[in-house]
């Protein structure tokens, strides 16, 4: 935060813009004046307690909010032409920053809405890189001293295809329900809480179990491999699961059922208590089902350059779509246009606006 004039003429400066209209928002004063959110409701927060403002245009809550819970992280892609096991491969690389959750966040801030990133970092260089890149709100962000921020690193074909990714997460495994129960006050004004499956099982369960009334809650898992990690017995919790075949299987086997067809897999997940499941299925497009229907969207073909992020941009638009109480149909082909854009960038999130409402 600033200090000494710089910082009393931003309070001087937020001070005028709202006396000259108290029904600004905190994002629209940030705009305005230069900031960060979370920097400008610091200011106001000074503001009210010096009595300059009585709080009266602030007692509302501002627009519908998503706080995404779960991994941050550096991400490094590497590109190759013909891999070779067992040798020396030569490849042209990207470092970005990366993690589904830190991905999620991004694109609906992109999309418009008021997106929170909630998440561990270690004491690091990247750990400042991230926040100072990251463009929603980063105040839920907690520093784990003795621990290393998490890396992923993909390596892909030329045609943009994953041959294999090494992610160093051990970080999330210090995410403890005790750790999350220091900042559980704060995520109280979300509507939609969204989680990823770096955290804890017992971390999800503390938070699936104890969301509010008016909270919707949403699952995007990372991989196959932690489908575990998202407790069977808060299932009936999970208002949207979002998962690919490979996690749909899992889901379905986690849940004690070996179905070998799609739509069983799917029914299965949507008995035990889920919502709705969407399964995405690449260039086949999209299956969804809840209790009041099922349907497939197809996918338009597009040119692969890289397909990381793309789900994580396809699950943005469907949390905009769930927030907003739209058509499951109408959403579902708004994502795929947001992850058919995102295949065609280098970038996991893209700053472009293609689904947005």
């Amino acid at each position: 935060m600033e200090t000494g004039g710089g910082h009393m003429g931003k309070k001087e400066e937020i001070l005028s813009l709202i006396r000259q209209n108290a029904y600004y928002s905190q994002q629209e004063l940030a705009d305005l004046v230069g900031l960060s959110r979370s920097a400008c409701a610091g200011y106001i927060s000074q503001l009210m307690r010096d009595g300059e403002i009585l709080g009266k245009a602030y007692v509302l809550k501002e627009e519908k909010r998503v706080c995404c819970i779960g991994g941050a992280n550096l991400d490094r892609k590497m590109t190759v032409e013909a891999f070779r096991w067992k040798d020396s491969n030569p490849v042209t690389s990207h470092e970005s920053f990366g993690g589904v959750a830190r991905n999620l966040a991004e694109n609906m801030h992109v999309l418009g809405l008021h997106s929170q990133l909630m998440t561990v970092l270690g004491s690091d260089e990247a750990a400042g890189r991230l926040t100072a890149d990251c463009r929603a709100d980063t105040s839920l962000v907690q520093i784990l001293p003795q621990e290393r921020t998490g890396t992923y690193t993909a390596v892909m074909e030329s045609s943009g295809e994953m041959l294999f990714a090494l992610a160093d997460m051990a970080i999330y495994d210090a995410w403890t329900p005790a750790v999350y129960r220091a900042q559980k006050h704060r995520t109280a004004a979300a509507d939609v809480l969204v989680l990823d499956t770096n955290l804890p099982q017992e971390t999800m369960k503390e938070i699936l179990s104890s969301k509010l009334p008016h909270q919707k809650a949403v699952i995007v898992p990372v991989s196959a491999a932690k489908i575990s990690r998202i407790p069977q017995e808060s299932i009936q919790d999970i208002d949207l699961l979002l998962l690919n075949e490979l996690e749909a299987e899992a889901m379905a086997a986690h849940l004690g059922n070996e179905a070998d067809e799609l739509e069983a897999r799917a029914a299965n997940i949507v008995q035990a208590g889920a919502g709705m499941v969407i399964v995405t299925r690449g260039a086949e497009g999209v299956y969804m089902a809840s209790e009041e229907e099922t349907a497939y969207i197809e996918a338009e073909e597009v040119k692969a350059v890289d397909v990381t992020g793309a789900g994580d941009a396809f699950a943005s638009v469907c949390i905009d779509g769930l927030l907003h109480d739209e058509e499951p149909k109408v959403w579902i082909k708004r994502a795929l246009a947001r992850a058919a854009a995102t295949i065609q960038s280098t970038e996991s999130v893209i700053r472009t606006q293609e689904g947005k409402r």
